[in-house]
């Protein structure tokens, strides 16, 4: 059987936003309320909201002392019950007297009400019934925590009695009209600063601009020392408002270039203009910057910047040259590359995401893009990434350099084999414009050496030519435009004496060409909005024309009008996290004709030459390859891990692929030997089977894309 302990606790509550009383709107805010007229004088009203204390309990009524030893249980936590809306729109008070069971815990059991006393605002009484001061109370009381009562010292149940009182806030005082202010007195003209000292920074030697260079002024020393500091813009400029009269010291500091100190008297009335030339810390042009390269998120994945490539011996200046030199890598005649032994076709050339059908002119002597339009490399002989598919050999991306000229200025490059232009020129300070173009000679020097008896006569020497056109706008720096038109062209025609000693007989003609050209437009719209969000949409239109013709017998045309749409997203959702998504769209329409023997199978002896075995084919059709993808860069201390996925759709065999990939990373802790790392990835990559080994005469149309791990 429960013991129970009878107890009389009072609090005062009183209405407002909080239910506590409100100080009227003039009362300073560290002013509590004053007390009801009516309050009993051992009773204060409850303080505001935010500082409420509970009220003490009462001591035990007449008749019900505490038991020996029975400590009474203490608020700990305080619960305002709210005022009923209809009561309060009546201007109507109430007190609620409630005996509520405390548990050993401190919590209230329950409550039930044992009184309400209603009174009007004048003082009149009224009955209480159906004002909700009753259910408000009992709400109220449930919320309350107590310290428990206690029995020599053991927590007990207790049942006390609480009272709670809904006193009305005073009315609120009528608020004054505010008086307007006076009038402001007229505002003095601002001071206009005066540029008393200006300058520009050029480079001593090439007298080329200096921007982001620092410009310090300075004198005094300790507590009387005073400085300012200015950065130089695009055109190598500083400025200087209100320097105080006096003798002052300069000094322009960048990096890579020896620091400069001078001194300089600025005088009153007077501004003094000046150039200075700064030097450069080396003029070597064979000197290289190693910097900070972004997260590995490639296990095999070579990038290579061009001012660096460009001094690497044997690449004649060529940015893309140099990749021939990495390991795996085999070039053919005809400008393809082979990587790890794959097919020449298997192997994917991009020029910022959109594709090109070659890299090198013939004998891959020269790249298709002149240098001075290159930025970088990134070569992946494999495990690359979602962006990339379609491809079981290697990935090659070239990217273009973003324009920002501060003047007009371009190169001629004359070489052994052909000779350059470049021209590029900024369009106010928002935009920007390049050109570029070469044309090989060998042809001429070809034709003046070889010897009229050689055997064959070069009615076309081999040449090329490209051209290109580059532009971009960036009107904020979350917007960013960029254009790209390129062409290239190349041509080789031989005339033999006798082609029946080359191919027989049954020749009908003693020439061998080959032609082989292509363009591309492509306009690449970049948003970036935050450090966390990037988004880049790529269009590209072109066409490719392949025509290999010899001795009236073989021939390989093809022309191929192509679309491509890209649109990447980086979002970043922490440092540790970075999801990539995208669309890779492409199409087209292709025509061409085939005239050539048939396809020498693995393991097939080679018979000898007939030319009623050649086999002609003509085929046209639409080429279109969809694809979406998505990955996540994660972090995980000093192991990283890349998983993605690519789902593609081959239109030619009308099939769906899909493309797991996953890179890891281990970085060890730099040692005394450097840093090491451990890296390892897995990937399915699907590629298309080419146009011809689709046709009925020199394949199968019922082939599906082939894969590779």
């Amino acid at each position: 059987m429960r013991r129970l302990c009878t107890l009389s606790l009072a609090l005062l509550v009183a209405s407002g936003p909080s239910w506590a009383q409100t100080p009227p709107a003039d009362a300073p805010k560290d002013e509590q309320p004053a007390p009801p007229a009516d309050a009993p004088k051992d009773e204060q009203p409850a303080p505001p909201a935010g500082g409420q204390s509970p009220a003490s309990p009462a001591q035990p009524g007449p008749g019900q002392p505490p038991a020996s030893g029975v400590v009474p249980p203490t608020l700990k936590k305080d619960s305002q019950p709210t005022y009923p809306k209809g009561a309060l729109d009546k201007r109507i008070e109430a007190v609620v007297v409630l005996d509520i069971d405390i548990t050993p815990e401190g919590f209230v059991d329950s409550a039930s009400v044992v009184k309400v006393e209603a009174k009007n605002e004048d003082g009149s009484d009224i009955d209480a019934t159906g004002l909700g001061f009753d259910d408000a109370a009992t709400v109220a009381a449930l919320g309350l925590e107590f310290n428990p009562a206690t029995d020599s010292g053991k927590p007990i149940p207790v049942r006390v009695t609480y009272t709670y009182r809904f006193k009305l806030p005073a009315k609120p005082q009528p608020t004054p009209t505010p008086q307007p202010p006076p009038p402001p007195p007229p505002p003095q003209p601002a001071k206009q600063p005066v540029a008393n000292f200006t300058g520009v920074m050029v480079e001593r030697g090439t007298r080329s601009f200096v921007p982001a260079a620092t410009v310090t002024v300075y004198r005094g020393e300790g507590e009387n020392a005073e400085g300012f500091e200015a950065t130089t813009d695009d055109q190598g400029k500083f400025v200087f408002y209100d320097l105080e009269p006096g003798e002052w010291n300069v000094r322009a500091t960048i990096d890579g270039y020896i620091p400069f100190k001078t001194r300089e008297t600025i005088t009153v009335g007077e501004a003094i203009d000046v150039k200075y030339y700064i030097e450069r810390g080396s003029y070597n042009p064979y000197d290289v910057t190693i910097e900070a390269e972004r997260p590995k998120k490639e296990v095999n994945r070579r990038s290579l910047r061009k001012a660096d490539i460009e001094r690497i011996p044997g690449t004649l200046g060529d940015p893309v040259l140099v990749i021939e030199n990495l390991p795996g890598v085999a070039r053919a005649f005809g400008g393809q590359i082979i990587v790890r032994g794959s097919g020449p076709q298997d192997t994917g050339i991009f020029v910022d995401g959109s594709t090109v059908p070659l890299i090198f002119h013939f004998g891959a002597l020269k790249s298709v893009l002149p240098a001075a339009i290159i930025e970088g490399v990134d070569f992946f002989p494999g495990n690359y990434s979602v962006r990339f598919g379609r491809r079981t050999g290697g990935i090659y991306d070239l990217h273009v350099k973003r324009l920002d000229p501060d003047r007009v200025h371009g190169s001629i490059d004359v070489s052994i084999l052909d000779t350059s232009i470049y021209v590029e020129a900024p369009i106010g300070d928002k935009a920007a414009i390049a050109v570029g173009g070469r044309r090989s000679y060998i042809d001429y020097v070809l034709e003046t050496v070889i010897p009229d008896d050689a055997g064959f006569n070069l009615t076309t020497a081999p040449r090329y030519y490209d051209f290109q056109v580059l532009g971009n706008y960036r009107p904020n720096r979350k917007h960013e435009i960029r254009w790209l038109a390129l062409a290239s062209d190349d041509l080789f025609e031989i005339l033999f004496d006798d082609a029946a000693d080359t191919v027989g007989p049954g020749a009908q003609g003693n020439d061998v060409s080959a032609t082989t050209n292509f363009q591309r437009v492509t306009t690449d719209y970049r948003y970036t909005p935050s450090k966390d969000f990037q988004n880049r949409t790529k269009f590209s239109a072109g066409r490719d024309v392949i025509d290999f013709r010899a001795f009236g017998l073989f021939r390989l045309q093809f022309d191929v009008w192509n679309l491509e749409l890209r649109n990447d997203s980086n979002i970043t959702i922490n440092d540790n996290l970075k999801l990539n998504v995208g669309l890779d769209l492409t199409s087209g329409y292709f025509d061409g004709q085939v005239n050539a023997p048939p396809i020498q199978r693995e393991g097939e002896a080679g018979d000898e030459f007939n030319p009623d075995d050649l086999i002609f084919a003509q085929v046209d059709g639409f080429l279109f390859a969809n694809a979406v993808y998505a990955e996540a860069e994660m972090k995980f201390g000093q192991f990283s891990m890349v998983p993605g996925l690519r789902l593609d759709y081959f239109g030619q065999v009308g099939q769906f692929t899909v493309d797991p990939r996953l890179v890891a990373r281990y970085d060890f802790k730099p040692g005394p030997a450097g840093s090491f790392a451990i890296k390892g990835g897995a990937a399915v990559v699907h590629q298309e089977p080419e146009i011809p080994d689709l046709s009925e005469e020199f394949g199968n149309p019922d082939l599906d894309a082939f894969k590779a791990y």
